[in-house]
C-alpha cells in the first residue's frame, strides 16, 4: 500500500511589484508546472501590490518549484489555455523551499522578458494555520464624520498585517445617508482573518463612498482579534485621521465604533446541515435535476456508435453517470434520493422547434409527472423511453437550463427549510452560448445551487472546463456588465479521464460539493439549525 504524502502546513504567498512600464499587470502562480491561482488585475501602477493571496500545500521533502507570470491585459476573464497569446511583463522562477529559508521569509528578484530585465518582484510567504473556524463579526458606529453635506455613506475596509504590508481581509456594503452606521453582520474564516495568530494586528478603515469622485477617508484604527473577542460591547474604538489630527489642536476622532458583536463558531460541515439537530429537524434537503444533451453530436441513438446507445447489458456514458451520483449520494453523504429527479434536455427538435430547454416527459405520450418514478431508477425509465423519440438538432446552448434550475433551486427554500439542489449537466462537447451561460451561472451562484458538468465521450472540452474556477487558478467568473460570481459552485469532470477507474470518477463526482453547499451558507448567514448566526447565542471558544 503507498502511503500518500501530506502538506505539513498552508502557505500564503503576497506579491508587489516594482518598477514596470506597463499599464496593468496581473501575477499568474504555478507550481511543479500545475495552475495554482492568480492575483488580481491592478491599472496603471508601476509598483502594484496585489491583495489577492495565494495559498499553497507545502510538502517539506519535496521540490516544489514556483513560476511567476507577470501579463499586462485589459480582459475582462483570462482563457488560461491562450496565455502564450498575451503580452508578458517579466516571469521569475524559484522554489518555496528557498523562500520560506530567506529571513523574514521575503525575497526580491528580479523578472524578466527574454533574458531582459523588465522589473522587480517581490514575493512574501507566511504559514497558515487552519482553525476550521469562522469568526462573526458586527460593527456600530457613532458620530461619524460629515464628508458630503449633511451625513456621510459609510463602509469599512479590514486589513491584515503582513512583512510587506497590509493585505485586504474584507470590505464591507456601503450604509446610505447615515454618520450612526449599523453595519450587517459579517462571517469570515479565521485564518483567513488573521492566519490563525489572535494578536496580529489588524487595521479597520472606513470612508465615505462618492459616485462620481474619489471615495474619501473618514479614519481608521487598529486591534487585533483577541482585543475585539475581550472587549466587545464595552470598549469604543476611535477612529482616527491623522491628516486631521495634524491640523487640528483641538482634535479628538472622526467617530466611535462598537463591536455589538463578536464570536467564534466551528465551522460546520455538510453533514451537520444534512443530518439537522438532534431530533432531526430542520435537516438540509438535497435535491437533484439532471440535464441530458440531445445535440446531433451524440450520434444516431439506434447505431453502437451513438454515445445514447443504450442497449443491455450494454451501459452508456449518461447512464453510468447517473447511476455514480446517486451512489456517491448514498455513501458519502447518506442521501437517499425518493422524490422525483427533474429531467431535461437540450438540443433537440421538439414540435418541429429547435429546443434548448425541455422535459422529458413531454416527449413521451400519456406520461403525467406526477406517475413518474421517483429517484435515478425514474430518471433512467424515463430516458429508455424519450430518447428514441427525440429528434437531435444543434447547437449546444445550456443557459436557459441553468436559468431554470436556478429559479427551482430557490423555490420553497427559506431559513427554517433549508434546501440544497444540483444540477447534473451530461453533455458532449463545448457549449456555443459561452458569454450568456458565464452570466446565468453568476447568477445561480447566488442560490443553492451546484452545476455538475460531466463530459462523455471522446471530445476534448476547451471552453466548458474555464467555467470552473478549480481549474482557471480559483479565478471566479465576471460577466457582462463587471457581474461576478459570489463563489465557485461549477465542477467540470472528463468521463474519459476516468474510463479506466469507475471508483475514482464517482469520488470525483461530488468532491467539491460539500465546500459548495457550506460557503452558500456561510454567505446566506445560516447555520445546521435553520437559524441565523444573529439569532443564535452560541459560547466563544477560545
Amino acid at each position: 500500500m503507498v502511503e500518500t504524502i501530506k502538506p505539513i502546513s498552508k502557505i500564503e504567498l503576497r506579491f508587489k511589484l516594482a518598477d514596470i512600464k506597463k499599464p496593468s499587470s496581473q501575477i499568474i502562480v504555478y507550481c511543479n508546472s500545475e495552475l495554482i491561482g492568480a492575483t488580481e488585475r491592478i491599472d496603471n501602477k508601476s509598483e502594484p501590490f496585489f491583495n489577492t493571496t495565494i495559498n499553497i500545500d507545502y510538502y517539506f521533502e519535496s521540490v516544489q518549484k514556483l513560476y511567476l507570470l507577470a501579463i499586462n491585459h485589459n480582459l475582462k476573464t483570462l482563457d488560461f489555455t491562450k496565455i502564450d497569446q498575451i503580452d508578458v511583463v517579466g516571469e521569475f522562477t524559484t522554489t518555496i523551499g528557498d523562500l520560506i529559508s530567506r529571513d523574514g521569509k521575503r525575497l526580491i528578484g528580479d523578472i524578466k522578458d527574454k533574458d531582459k530585465i523588465t522589473g522587480k518582484i517581490e514575493i512574501t510567504a507566511e504559514e497558515i494555520h487552519e482553525t476550521g473556524h469562522n469568526i462573526i463579526l458586527q460593527l456600530k458606529g457613532k458620530k461619524l464624520d460629515k464628508k458630503d453635506l449633511f451625513s456621510s455613506d459609510p463602509y469599512f475596509k479590514i486589513y491584515k498585517s503582513s512583512p510587506s504590508g497590509n493585505s485586504i481581509v474584507f470590505e464591507s456594503s456601503v450604509i446610505k445617508n447615515n454618520i450612526n452606521p449599523i453595519f450587517d453582520p459579517i462571517v469570515i474564516r479565521l485564518q483567513e482573518l488573521n492566519g490563525g495568530c489572535m494578536f496580529r494586528e489588524l487595521t479597520f478603515e472606513f470612508w465615505d463612498h462618492n459616485d462620481i469622485v474619489e471615495d474619501e477617508l473618514i479614519g481608521s484604527f487598529r486591534t487585533n482579534t483577541d482585543e475585539i473577542l475581550k472587549y466587545s460591547m464595552i470598549k469604543d474604538f476611535p477612529i482616527i485621521n491623522q491628516k486631521l489630527k495634524s491640523k487640528k489642536s483641538n482634535y479628538e476622532n472622526s467617530g466611535i465604533i462598537n463591536f455589538i458583536d463578536s464570536r467564534i463558531l466551528l465551522k460546520p460541515t455538510i453533514q451537520d446541515f444534512i443530518n439537522g439537530n438532534d431530533n432531526n429537524n430542520n435537516c438540509c434537503l438535497i435535491d437533484l435535476m439532471v440535464a441530458i444533451d440531445c445535440t446531433e453530436s451524440n450520434g444516431d441513438q439506434k447505431l453502437e456508435t451513438s454515445l445514447h446507445y443504450n442497449v443491455p447489458p450494454y451501459q452508456n456514458q449518461y447512464i453510468r453517470s447517473l447511476l455514480a451520483i446517486e451512489s456517491e449520494l448514498l455513501i458519502s453523504f447518506g442521501v437517499k434520493l425518493e422524490k422525483r429527479v427533474e429531467l431535461f434536455g437540450f438540443g433537440a427538435v421538439i414540435n418541429n422547434h429547435p429546443n434548448h430547454n425541455f422535459r422529458f416527459y413531454n416527449v413521451v405520450d400519456g406520461i403525467r409527472p406526477n406517475t413518474l418514478k421517483g429517484g435515478i431508477g425514474g430518471v433512467i425509465e424515463l430516458y429508455d423511453k424519450a430518447i428514441p423519440k427525440i429528434k437531435f438538432n444543434s447547437p449546444t446552448n445550456i443557459r436557459l437550463i441553468i436559468e431554470d434550475a436556478t429559479r427551482i433551486s430557490l423555490q420553497d427554500f427559506h431559513s427554517t427549510q433549508l434546501k440544497y439542489s444540483i444540477l447534473l449537466i451530461l453533455i458532449d462537447s463545448d457549449i456555443t452560448d459561452y458569454e450568456s451561460t458565464v452570466d446565468a451561472i453568476i447568477e445561480s451562484s447566488k442560490a443553492p445551487l451546484s452545476i455538475i458538468f460531466i463530459g462523455v465521450g471522446e471530445y476534448s472540452f476547451k471552453n466548458i472546463p474555464q467555467l470552473d474556477a478549480e481549474k482557471n487558478g480559483n479565478i471566479r467568473l465576471i460577466g457582462r456588465f463587471d457581474r461576478k460570481q459570489i463563489r465557485d459552485n461549477v465542477h467540470f469532470i472528463s468521463f474519459k479521464e476516468f474510463s479506466i477507474n469507475q471508483n475514482h470518477f464517482q469520488n470525483e463526482l461530488l468532491r467539491k460539493l460539500p465546500n459548495q453547499l457550506t460557503e452558500f451558507m456561510e454567505y446566506k448567514n445560516y447555520l445546521p439549525n435553520g437559524l441565523s448566526y444573529t439569532q443564535t447565542e452560541i459560547n466563544k471558544i477560545k
